[in-house]
């Protein structure tokens, strides 16, 4: 990746508090692996973006006579997962920018890609080119009928692939008091280092109540992040709804894949420790006012797909 944002060793800005975030993609381990393991092929198996390898360690024990490897542009995460214990010692590591081509053609029988395509959109100028380019160099990379396993943020809009047609739809967003002075600062910082930063919004009060208007992506956007305070000034330079779903059935489409299971769904722990009693959505009703209460939107999405 070649984004300023990124250090020369391969990190997401400077300051960022690992340990906080290798807790916070830990407690959502055994989820990951739920939506991952049922459809890997064993063979040669690719975690790119392993991060600080705690699904390796899982795949290392369910897949025995697999070669696994691991790939992370970060050297600080790489070391942790170095450091790890893989019971049947068949984990090797690659520092390695995961858009260009790691290994042979046709050489892997499954890639996995857990939450990385919104950072290789995101720390490249939020350029959605470099994301189909990802895809196309992991074909290149499987052999024929090969599996790559996505698994993702998706965006509520799901019309179009550019950003003005993606934020088009509106809500009306009603929080909390520290839920609002958290949406105030996210709505200036929101990708501050893009051309056009922030988020556009307006603000009505309803019976006392206050409520913003805004386009549904950029709700979702803001309710997926309004919770990473310690690494707040890295979390709201990264955008995780890339495409909607019919978006992201076309890219893999056009990268010669042939998608064999498809899901979107709202993490059950986030709804239940950071979305109820702390933020709600409603339609606009025809006279401008909220109208009826919107269900919170997806924030994973998960495709396996084979290569053709």
């Amino acid at each position: 990746m070649e984004n300023s944002l990124l250090t020369h060793e391969g990190e997401l800005s400077c300051g960022r508090d690992f340990s906080v975030y290798v807790k916070g993609m830990d407690a959502g381990l055994a989820l990951k692996i739920k939506d991952i393991v049922p459809h890997i092929l064993p063979g040669r198996i690719a975690d790119k973006g392993c991060a600080n390898g705690s699904l390796l360690v899982h795949l290392s024990a369910l897949f025995p006579t697999s070669s696994i490897v691991g790939i992370d542009l970060s050297s600080a995460l790489l070391g942790q997962a170095r450091q790890r214990q893989y019971v049947n010692n068949n984990v090797s590591f690659v520092r390695g920018n995961i858009i260009k081509r790691t290994f042979d053609r046709a050489s892997v029988d499954t890639e996995i890609f857990s939450s990385d395509f919104h950072e290789v959109y995101s720390y490249n100028g939020y350029d959605r080119s470099y994301v189909r380019e990802t895809l196309e160099t992991a074909r290149e990379e499987l052999v024929d009928r090969g599996r790559l396993i996505l698994r993702d943020g998706v965006s509520p809009i799901d019309n179009g692939t550019d950003e003005n047609t993606m934020n088009h739809r509106h809500t009306w967003l009603r929080c909390d008091q520290e839920t609002e002075r958290r949406f105030r600062r996210f709505a200036v910082d929101f990708k501050g280092k893009s051309k056009n930063p922030g988020v556009p919004f307006t603000e009505r009060k309803f019976d006392g109540v206050t409520y913003f208007n805004l386009s549904l992506h950029h709700a979702a956007e803001f309710l997926s992040k309004k919770d990473y305070l310690e690494n707040w000034a890295i979390e709201v330079n990264e955008e995780f709804g890339v495409y909607g779903f019919t978006s992201w059935r076309k890219v893999f489409a056009d990268a010669g894949f042939r998608i064999i299971e498809e899901e979107s769904y709202v993490n059950p722990w986030v709804r239940a420790n950071r979305y109820i009693g702390k933020a709600a959505l409603f339609a606009i009703a025809k006279d401008g006012r909220p109208g009826s209460r919107l269900r919170y939107p997806k924030t994973t999405i998960k495709i396996a797909a084979e290569a053709i």
